[in-house]
C-alpha cells in the first residue's frame, strides 16, 4: 500500500504577465496572481499543487482565502499524518464547505506525489488511453474591430488549434458569430457565455442556433440548472455547462433535468482531480461527452488539465495553449510538453511532469508562506 506522510507546506504566490490582456463576463485582466502549493514528504518527495482562483467573481473564492483555509483547516488534518489514498484525503475534509479550489491545489499535489512513488506519470496513473492531447484556443472579447478578432483567429488557427472558443455578452454575440462563420465557414467553433444571459434572451439563442457551433457554454447563472434544461429542449445546438457543475451531486441534477449534453470540467472548479473523475464516469455513463477547461493557469496548473484529457470520455479539444502562448514568461521550461500541430504530447516523466524554472519562479514570486 502507497503510504505519503506529509511534513511540510510552502504556498507560493506569483504573478504573471498575460501576453494580452483577456476579457470575459467576470472581468479583465493582463497579469494573473496565481498561487501554488508545494507538499513535502518525510523521505524528500516534493509534490505540486496549484490554485488558479479568479477572486470571487468565478468561484467566490481568493488567494488569500485559499491560504488561510490550507493554513488553518487543511495542513491541520494532514501534516504529521499517514495518508493511504486520495480518497482518504477528501474524507478528512468531508466537513468542509465550498473553497474547491483550495482543496484542490492540495490534492493535485497528493495525486503528484502518489504517482511519483509509483513511478508512473500523472495521466497513466489516472487511467489515461492516450499520452496525446488535442488542443482548443480560448479567445476573449475583441471589441476594438472584428479585423482584430479575425487576424487572431487565422493566427491560431494556422498554429493548428483544433477548436476557437468566442467569448460572447449581450451586445456582441449574434454579430461577431455571424462575421466568424462566413470567413471560416469550417473551422470547429463554439461561444461561452461566462453566465451573462437570461431565459428572456432566448432568440439570441435561436438565432446562434443556425451557425453549426460545437457548442455554447454556461449561458446562464450557474445555480440555475432548471432555467438551462429550458434552453437545451428549445435548441439544437448542445449546452455546454461550466460553473454550474461544482460537485458530483450538480451533475446527477443535471443528468436528471437535462440541463446540458456536454459539460466543461476543470478539477479546481470541482475540487481536485477524484471529484473530475467521478463526474467524468458519470457523464461516461449518460452518454455525455466532456472536456478539460481551463483557467489561465500557470504551466504546472495546465499540466493537470492535459492529464485529466487523457482520460475515455473527454471528446473535445481542451482549452491547453503552448507554454508561450498565454504568459509573456511561464515558471516551467518549454519541452515540457511537446505542442504540434494543435497536439500536446506528455513526456513519460513520474508524477506531474513538468519541469520548473528555479529562476523565473523566483523573479515572479511575490510571497512565500511555510507551514510545518
Amino acid at each position: 500500500m502507497l503510504k505519503l506522510n506529509i511534513r511540510k507546506i510552502e504556498l507560493i504566490i506569483i504573478s504573471l504577465e498575460k501576453n494580452n490582456k483577456f476579457k470575459a463576463n467576470y472581468g479583465e485582466f493582463d497579469e494573473r496572481e496565481l498561487l501554488l502549493v508545494k507538499l513535502y514528504t518525510e523521505e524528500g518527495l516534493v509534490g505540486w499543487g496549484s490554485c488558479p482562483t479568479l477572486g470571487p467573481f468565478y468561484s467566490g473564492e481568493t488567494i488569500g482565502s485559499a491560504v488561510y483555509l490550507i493554513k488553518n483547516q487543511i495542513s491541520l488534518r494532514i501534516i504529521g499524518k499517514e495518508i493511504t489514498s486520495i480518497e482518504e484525503y477528501h474524507g478528512l475534509m468531508g466537513d468542509i464547505r465550498g473553497n474547491k479550489f483550495a482543496l484542490a491545489s492540495v490534492e493535485l499535489g497528493l495525486w503528484d506525489l502518489f504517482a511519483q512513488k509509483e513511478q508512473k506519470p500523472l495521466y497513466e496513473y489516472l487511467g489515461g488511453e492516450k499520452n496525446e492531447v488535442e488542443c482548443g484556443y480560448s479567445l476573449g472579447m475583441i471589441k476594438e474591430s472584428t479585423e482584430l478578432v479575425l487576424d487572431k483567429i487565422k493566427e491560431v488557427h494556422n498554429k493548428g488549434y483544433r477548436r476557437i472558443k468566442l467569448k460572447i455578452t449581450p451586445g456582441w454575440d449574434v454579430k461577431i458569430v455571424d462575421e466568424v462563420r462566413s470567413y471560416f465557414p469550417g473551422i470547429s467553433l463554439m461561444v461561452d457565455c461566462n453566465g451573462g444571459y437570461k431565459l428572456d434572451d432566448m432568440e439570441i439563442f435561436k438565432e446562434l442556433d443556425k451557425y453549426n457551433l460545437d457548442m455554447i457554454e454556461q449561458p446562464f447563472y450557474y445555480k440555475d440548472l432548471y432555467e438551462h434544461s429550458i434552453l437545451q429542449k428549445k435548441i439544437d445546438t448542445p449546452v455546454c455547462l461550466d460553473e454550474s457543475i461544482e460537485s458530483f451531486q450538480d451533475m446527477r441534477t443535471a443528468v436528471e433535468l437535462e440541463s446540458c449534453k456536454i459539460v466543461n470540467i476543470k478539477p479546481y472548479r470541482v475540487g481536485g482531480l477524484y471529484p473530475a473523475i467521478q463526474i467524468n464516469n458519470l457523464c461516461r455513463d449518460n452518454n455525455i461527452p466532456v472536456w478539460a477547461g481551463s483557467m489561465h493557469e500557470s504551466g504546472i496548473g495546465r499540466a493537470f488539465n492535459i492529464a485529466l484529457a487523457t482520460l475515455p470520455n473527454f471528446s473535445f479539444p481542451a482549452d491547453i495553449v503552448q507554454t508561450n502562448e498565454s504568459f509573456k514568461e511561464d515558471i516551467i521550461n518549454s519541452e515540457s510538453f511537446l505542442f504540434k500541430n494543435g497536439i500536446t504530447t506528455l513526456n513519460r516523466t513520474s508524477g506531474l511532469g513538468v519541469k520548473i524554472n528555479n529562476e523565473l519562479l523566483e523573479k515572479h514570486k511575490k510571497e512565500t508562506i511555510i507551514i510545518d
